[in-house]
This record gives structure tokens, C-alpha cells and sequence, in this order.
């Protein structure tokens, strides 16, 4: 060991404990931050508010396109918090943190020697992977497997360390909770299994009852689901494998999206690869162990299996499938990356840790206010998706029913952006009707809602909306034009029209006019 090791390693042993919650106050800031500051103010991306609506809509054990992880997650969130943009922000910035607290918990358990510096570095090199910070901020089920991963494996890693009841039947929990949020965790699960046979801890893992408590415990919690996927035909597997009746065509987009996936989404970990590498520069060899060798770091072979099989499989199975979705995927794959190269790096110093941090801090402003200037010019812009005033209009149609009916809003129903949205933003939270499609919201009783009277949302240039809006309310209703827009950051966006068809209660039919001068009557 060099005198410069000894330096570090001495540092390393006397550094106060890291688990502390200035370290996660630290990461959560630097989460909310980058969620709050990198969009438009109000917007919530469409994936997120359609998630909100399925939660909303009750305790469901699947939904059209999904499982039911995330929906029931946001439903208990809402429980405790307010519904809301910015609830929703706080929640995002939670799953960050806890996807670095679970990178941090892998690093101490994979560090050559136990000390507080290589997990914190492992965090610090997990800020600069685009996949845990600036493209998490989307809260989806993609973006939950962030911290559903980094949980599972660790829930892993532990029982085999010490394969007791309750070790597995953690792993088997988390395993569940991965699997309800995205059935693409089937690849992390099948690549536990390869690991847990090449571990030198084979023997005593499988000997043991955990792994068997584990697979009861799994398919206990997801037993609910899977009765509901049987009961449904396996709709969402069919979403997820985007069935392509051109199979030619379908033959043809595989290999070049498999090309695509396997150079594209290694790029984004450049960033982390250069600040490792300036930390190897910097730290010279790493700590060697008292032989002159470099002492083994503890499921080094595991990891990379968890890391490299998911990759390779997902590759194979675009290219088998045609996964259009496949490079939103890649979010979870590559989180184990910061902690095998955090391990191999080794402790970096006091003064080195101090500099990250500044440059962590550094970055995250300077990422803020890019996107604040971002923001501006897609409010400006117009640009399709982000500026559409779904918070605008959602607040409008709330106004319209109350001033006209008098009574809480209990539906909206027409365009999936619009309706998902004004679940979340409109005041009184009603029941999303998507499509006025019982498939999509089977929440919705469909005679109820006639005699109950609901709104239904569509984009002007929409006809087929309005058809099946104009179907749904059986030829009651009254109908006017809204008009809304964007505004934030000095700038506005463009008009949105839209045709709102409002369907009184069956006890309020003499209702004949909507009482607002917002909308125009057609």
C-alpha cells in the first residue's frame, strides 16, 4: 500500500457516517429541484396524470395497459397528500433518493474494504447518470423501476450474504413490487436466478429456505394480478409486446431498433464514465491489499450479471419483437454501474468528495436554469405536448359545471390527455372517462354516469371525440366552444380550442345553458 493509499484509507476509516439525513436531503433537493425546473409550470407529462386517474379510480389489480404498482402508489400518496402538481414533484424527487439510497446500501455491501467514502462517491457517480436525474423526473412506470431495481437487487445481494426466512422473503416482496410495476422486471428476476447459480455462494443460497420463501412470497403479492391477467386475456402483455399485424414490416424495424437500443442507451452513461475516470486519474492505483494484490470486491460476478444479462435480453427480444418502447427500458439497467466503478476507484479523498459535491450543486443550477430558459422557448413555441393548457382547461370545465349545475364535477370524459389531466388539476377531482371506452376506464358505470351527468373534453379539430362524446350523452347535453392557452415566463403559448359538451343530472335536465361567459355556445 502506497503512502497516498494509506492517506485515503485513513480518511475513508475517520469520516463521519454518511447515512445521515443531510446526505438524502441533499439528493431529494437536487431531485425536486431538477423535477420542478425542467418543465412548464403545471404541466405534468400525460403518463403521469393518466396514472393519477387509474388511482383515483380505486383499488384495481390491473389496467388496460399496465399492472397496478404505480396507480396504487399514487392512490396512497394522494391519501396523505394533496392531489397536486406539486405533491407529484415531491413523490418523483422521493424516488430518486430512494434509488441512491439503495445504490449507496449495494456500494457498502460491495466495497473492498467497509468505509463511508466509496458508497457516497457510488451516489455521486449516480447523479450523473441521466437515467436516475434528469429523465426521471417523469414519474411513470418506466421511471419507478429506478429505485424498484436498485431495492431488489440489494433485497438479493443480502440474502444471499445471509440466506434467512425473512432475507427472502424481503427479496421476494421487492421481486413482486418490480414485477407490479413493469413486466420488463421479468428480466432482472430471471437474471437473479442465473446469478444465484454462478455465486460462489451457490451452495448454502440454494440449500437454504430463501429462495423458496422468496418465490412464495412473490407470487403471493402478485396473485391478485395474475388472477385479473387470466381474467382479462393478458391485454397488457399485449400493449407491452405492441402487436404489429404487418409482420413484415414488423421483421424488418426489429434489427435496426435492437441496433439502436444497443449503442444508443449505453451512450448516456458517458457522463458518469468521464467522472470516474478523472477520479482514477486522481486516485492512482487503487488500495491494494497486504499480498501486493487487489483484494476481491464482494458480488462483483453478481452484479455484473444483474447488469449485463437484462441488456443483452432486451436486445434479443427487440429484435425478436419489434419492442418500439424498448430504449425507454434502459432506465433501470445500468444503476449498478456507479457501484462497481465506485468500488473500483476506491476511497477518494476528504477534499476530493467536498469538490464533487460543489460540482453536484454546480451542475444542478446550471441544469435549472437551462431548463427554466428551455421552458420559456416551448411556451413560446408552442411546442406540441408540453404547452397544451391541460391545467388551464381542466380548472375551466370545473368552473363551467359548478357555475351551471351547482354540485361537485363526478366525470370527465373525451381526449386522454385532457380527461387524465383534469383529474389531477381540476378542484374537484372527478373520475376520468378516457375515450368513453369501458375498456380503458371500466371504473365507469356507464348508465350511472348518464343519470349522474358528466363533462365530456374534445380537442376542436377532433370530429371522432365528438362523435363519441355526442354517443355517450344520447343526445342530451349542451354543447360551447372553450378557449385556453399557456401562460409562464413572460410568454404565451398558443389558443387551444376545445368542445365541451356538458350532460346535466337526469334531475337538472332543465338546465339549458352553460352559465359562464368562458365558453361559447355553439
Amino acid at each position: 500500500m502506497t503512502a497516498a493509499d494509506e492517506v485515503r484509507a485513513s480518511e475513508a476509516a475517520n469520516a463521519p457516517a454518511i447515512a445521515t439525513p443531510v446526505l438524502w436531503a441533499a439528493v431529494f433537493i437536487v431531485g425536486l429541484a431538477l423535477t420542478v425546473a425542467l418543465r412548464v409550470p403545471g404541466f405534468v407529462h400525460h403518463d403521469t396524470t393518466e396514472v393519477v386517474m387509474w388511482g383515483h379510480s380505486g383499488w384495481a389489480s390491473g389496467f388496460w395497459k399496465h399492472p397496478p404498482f404505480l396507480p396504487w402508489l399514487t392512490r396512497v400518496w394522494f391519501l396523505i397528500t394533496p392531489m397536486g402538481a406539486l405533491s407529484l414533484a415531491v413523490l418523483t424527487a422521493l424516488n430518486i433518493t430512494l434509488a441512491a439510497w439503495a445504490v449507496w446500501a449495494i456500494a457498502r455491501m460491495h466495497a473492498r474494504r467497509p468505509n463511508h467514502a466509496v458508497p457516497v462517491l457510488a451516489v455521486i457517480l449516480l447523479t450523473a447518470v441521466p437515467y436516475a436525474t434528469v429523465m426521471a423526473i417523469k414519474l411513470n412506470h418506466n421511471t419507478m423501476l429506478i429505485s424498484l431495481w436498485p431495492l431488489t437487487i440489494l433485497a438479493f445481494l443480502r440474502a444471499l450474504d445471509r440466506p434467512t426466512v425473512m432475507r427472502g422473503a424481503l427479496f421476494g416482496a421487492l421481486a413482486a413490487c418490480a414485477m407490479l410495476a413493469k413486466y420488463y422486471s421479468g428480466l432482472l428476476l430471471a437474471s437473479c436466478i442465473i446469478a444465484a447459480l454462478v455465486t460462489p455462494e451457490r451452495n448454502r443460497f440454494w440449500r437454504s429456505p430463501a429462495p423458496y420463501v422468496a418465490v412464495v412470497a412473490c407470487l403471493a403479492l402478485m396473485s391478485p394480478h395474475i388472477l385479473w391477467l387470466i381474467e382479462q386475456r393478458a391485454s397488457t402483455l399485449a400493449y407491452a409486446f405492441h402487436a404489429d399485424p404487418d409482420a413484415v414490416a414488423a421483421s424488418k424495424r426489429g434489427p435496426a431498433m435492437a441496433l439502436m437500443f444497443a449503442w444508443q442507451t449505453p451512450l448516456l452513461m458517458l457522463p458518469m464514465a468521464m467522472i470516474a475516470w478523472l477520479y482514477v486519474r486522481a486516485n492512482g492505483n487503487p488500495t491494494r491489499a497486504e499480498c501486493g494484490q487487489p483484494a476481491p470486491h464482494r458480488f462483483e460476478r453478481e452484479l455484473l450479471v444483474l447488469t449485463v444479462l437484462p441488456y443483452l435480453a432486451t436486445i434479443a427480444m427487440t429484435l425478436v419483437f419489434s419492442l418500439r418502447g424498448a430504449t425507454n427500458w434502459a432506465m433501470p439497467l445500468y444503476l449498478m454501474l456507479p457501484v462497481i466503478a465506485a468500488a473500483r476507484i476506491g476511497a477518494p479523498s476528504a477534499r476530493a468528495l467536498k469538490l464533487a459535491a460543489a460540482t453536484v450543486a454546480a451542475s444542478t443550477v446550471a441544469i435549472c436554469i437551462a431548463g427554466q430558459i428551455g421552458a420559456r422557448i416551448a411556451v413560446a413555441r408552442g411546442v406540441d405536448g408540453s404547452t397544451d393548457p391541460r391545467q388551464e382547461i381542466a380548472i375551466a370545465i370545473n368552473v363551467l359545471w359548478r357555475q351551471s349545475v351547482g354540485s361537485a364535477l363526478p366525470i370527465v370524459g373525451g381526449d386522454n390527455r385532457l380527461a387524465s389531466a383534469a383529474v389531477l388539476y381540476a378542484p374537484d377531482h372527478p373520475q376520468g372517462w378516457p375515450s368513453f371506452s369501458t375498456t380503458q376506464a371500466p371504473w365507469i358505470d356507464i348508465e350511472a354516469a348518464r343519470t349522474g351527468g358528466f363533462i365530456a373534453v374534445c380537442r376542436a379539430t377532433d370530429a371522432a371525440c365528438s362523435a363519441l362524446a355526442a354517443r355517450a350523452a344520447l343526445g342530451r347535453g349542451i354543447g360551447c366552444t372553450l378557449r385556453q392557452r399557456v401562460e409562464a415566463y413572460g410568454a404565451t403559448g398558443p389558443w387551444l380550442d376545445v368542445k365541451v359538451l356538458l350532460v346535466p343530472p337526469r334531475d337538472q335536465e332543465q338546465i339549458t345553458r352553460i352559465n359562464s361567459a368562458q365558453c361559447k355556445p355553439e
